[in-house]
């Protein structure tokens, strides 16, 4: 699985990426969910094996939602239920795609992952899509909508964890620290009206490599 270039929007600025048109399955990831804990990287290789195997898989789910578990698949992984409504299937939270499945729903009129997933979650797909019961890709949706996600700020003052649905994050001092402080860079970004937060009390030892590459 080769690393293909960042992808602004969805469309056609996808199906012209020529990294991925060679790759049979790719990974993707929006710049909102921010990792908070190192990758389970024994259960991504075995996605990654699965992927390789059984061409019958389209995607799977990377982070954890075991109501919408049907049946054992093998190993640590689940088949999960292809229903309308059932988000799963057509989420763009961390996962792996078939990439075939994916174009087949970039074929739509979609312009933004939001549209993505609103035109295709009320669909049957007819898809095959697993899960594990453990979250693989432990990430927190930091950014909503072009702002930060506050409650993550506010659930961690309470518990020092982060609650979406069913799925619950452990998330430590150090994320906030770095959350803190890359908030206090975007509220002063042009156009943005924010309350500042206070400084973090310690320095993250991966501040300076996010300042040197990304502001």
């Amino acid at each position: 699985m080769k690393s293909g270039k960042v992808i602004s929007g969805l469309g056609g600025s996808f199906r012209r990426n020529t990294h991925l048109n060679d790759d049979d399955y790719f990974f993707i990831s929006f710049e909102d969910h921010f990792l908070v804990e190192d990758v389970k990287e024994k259960l991504f290789n075995e996605v990654v094996e699965y992927m390789e195997n059984d061409k019958n898989i389209d995607k799977v789910y990377l982070l954890k939602h075991n109501k919408k578990i049907e049946s054992h698949y093998k190993g640590n992984f689940y088949n999960v239920s292809d229903h309308p409504h059932c988000c799963v299937t057509t989420s763009l939270l961390p996962c792996i795609w078939r990439k075939s499945f994916f174009m087949r729903l970039l074929k739509n009129d979609v312009a933004t992952p939001w549209e993505f997933e609103e035109k295709h979650n009320p669909l049957q797909l007819n898809c095959s899509v697993l899960i594990s019961k453990s979250v693989i890709l432990p990430v927190v949706d930091a950014m909503r909508q072009k702002t930060f996600n506050m409650e993550v700020f506010n659930q961690f003052a309470r518990s020092k964890s982060y609650r979406y649905g069913e799925f619950v994050q452990k998330v430590t001092q150090e994320s906030i620290n770095v959350f803190t402080e890359m908030y206090n860079i975007w509220k002063n970004l042009d156009g943005v009206h924010a309350d500042p937060i206070p400084p973090p009390k310690k320095r993250c030892r991966c501040l300076a490599y996010l300042r040197e590459h990304f502001f």
